[in-house]
């Protein structure tokens, strides 16, 4: 509130934002450009860590990048925005997060929805997403469609996660198990799930 005490400084700080998932969007095309010949399904996040944790991140910014991207007065701002935007989409489909391809669609979806030009807006939307999913060795879309056996076992071993997590939310409904207990506890109440 004293630092950003306007809605200018509001403006520049989202467009930081913005540039900065972008930027880490590069490391991110430049990682599977570096190693996709190696492993077919190589995802990459070496320098920004898990592909699943980029894209929550990547998630944050999108939806406001499409919007100012559409909606600025200012070229340069639409211009800087589209950049970020295609480099931003382009690795969130590399890192191929299944969890983040479905929080895509359902950003993608919210902005449309509550935009004046929802027909427009679904048509560039649509063309920045499928042409990527559809094109690229791996992508979130091909991993929902047809998933590999690893891919099977990472969704198995959540099921397993969330329904210990269940289980513990039963068990301590009031006050829980506490902050940072959930990792080490949760053993505790997966017992007799795991396969």
């Amino acid at each position: 509130m004293t630092v950003v005490d306007s809605l200018n400084r509001m403006r520049c700080v989202m467009l930081v934002a913005i540039g900065s998932v972008a930027f880490a969007s590069l490391y991110m095309v430049r990682e599977w450009q570096s190693n996709h010949n190696l492993h077919a399904d190589f995802r990459p996040g070496w320098v920004v860590g898990d592909p699943n944790y980029f894209t929550i991140s990547a998630l944050l910014t999108l939806p406001l990048t499409f919007h100012l991207m559409l909606g600025s007065r200012r070229p340069w701002e639409r211009a800087f925005c589209a950049a970020c935007l295609l480099v931003t989409v382009l690795a969130v489909t590399l890192g191929a997060s299944r969890g983040g391809f479905l929080g895509l669609v359902a950003a993608f979806i919210f902005v449309i929805w509550h935009s004046r030009a929802c027909l427009r807006n679904l048509v560039v939307a649509g063309g920045l997403v499928l042409p990527l999913s559809l094109l690229l060795p791996i992508s979130p879309l091909g991993r929902l469609l047809n998933p590999s056996n690893n891919d099977r076992g990472a969704a198995d071993e959540r099921t397993v996660v969330w329904h210990a997590g269940l289980r513990m939310m039963a068990a301590h409904p009031i006050v829980g198990v506490g902050l940072g207990n959930f990792k080490p506890l949760s053993l505790g109440y997966e017992q007799g799930m795991r396969r």
